[in-house]
């Protein structure tokens, strides 16, 4: 009995090996599976990130376009400004010489108007002083006109003194 169960336990016990052994392989092969899984998910992830890159890059480079378009659209727009610009200075400096040059005429006028108002008062001067000089010219007559009575009484006053005596 011991025998029989001796080997009955003999054999269990090698079945058990070989089910220990079975399992070791399935266990090794399951592990490799599991080792090949996670290869491949490494392998799915990087493809994904490589698909997920390329979307990228590929966004990226729709994204350059339409800002490399935006770009020579504000160009465009910045040479335009530009012109623009310039042709307001143009406009600018021309206004102002037309200014300059009415406010040059106005102040011509104001000078020709003064000028005329001085020529008035100089004329109105100019007859003043003929006036004085006439009046001068009277008062000599006149002073000369006295001092000749005057002459002319005294004279006659001496010869009526002389007279007397």
């Amino acid at each position: 009995q011991s025998e029989s169960s001796r080997r009955a336990l003999q054999e269990q016990c090698d079945d058990a090996q070989a089910s220990e052994s079975e399992l070791q392989e399935s266990v090794g092969d399951l592990r490799q599976r599991l080792l090949d899984l996670r290869q491949r998910l490494r392998d799915a992830e990087l493809g994904s990130e490589a698909m997920v890159s390329a979307a990228v890059l590929e966004r990226s480079e729709s994204d350059l376009r339409t800002v490399q378009e935006h770009l020579g659209s504000a160009e465009e727009s910045m040479s335009e400004l530009q012109g623009t610009v310039h042709d307001l200075r143009q406009r600018l400096d021309h206004e102002e010489k037309c200014s300059e040059e009415r406010v040059s005429a106005a102040a011509f006028e104001r000078s020709e108007n003064a000028l005329s108002a001085v020529r008035q008062q100089f004329g109105n001067a100019e007859e003043f002083m003929c006036g004085l000089q006439e009046s001068v010219c009277d008062l000599r007559q006149r002073l000369h006109e006295a001092e000749v009575c005057s002459g002319e009484q005294a004279s006659l006053l001496e010869q009526s003194e002389s007279s007397r005596r």
